[in-house]
């Protein structure tokens, strides 16, 4: 019976060290993208595959997404002159998450998420896929 529990003892917790490996080396279904500018979005199509909606000021830069194909969800960030936070205040709307006032706009089947200082010239977004 000892015997047993020290093989246990081992084993288990090299099981559990080999499952967790295992999962960290599987393929991502993410893909990730970065463009220098709002330009380098447009030519790239980014808003026409519905990846983010253009609402986005003419100054945003280093725009950055993540689309996990998996769960088809999408987030990420992008920075742009504060001046121009008037912009996105226009094409969005006020919306409240988890306590603090963000900027919402709905399009088809999703509600995406504007997390923004316009102080700052920066907002991370995401969506939200309605359930139907």
């Amino acid at each position: 019976m000892k015997r047993a529990l020290k093989t246990l003892a081992w084993t288990l917790p090299a099981c559990l060290a080999g499952f967790w490996l295992f999962l960290l080396l599987l393929p991502s279904d993410v893909v990730k993208s970065r463009y220098a500018t709002l330009q380098a979005a447009r030519d790239d199509r980014l808003f026409e595959r519905g990846w983010l909606p253009d609402v986005l000021p003419p100054s945003s830069q280093d725009i950055r997404t993540a689309h996990d194909l998996d769960l088809n969800a999408v987030s990420g960030d992008f920075r742009f002159t504060p001046e121009e936070y008037p912009w996105l205040l226009a094409r969005t709307k006020p919306a409240v998450r988890n306590g603090r006032e963000v900027r919402a706009i709905s399009q088809d089947s999703d509600t995406w998420i504007f997390d923004c200082s316009g102080v700052e010239g920066r907002c991370s977004y995401e969506n939200e896929r309605r359930r139907p």
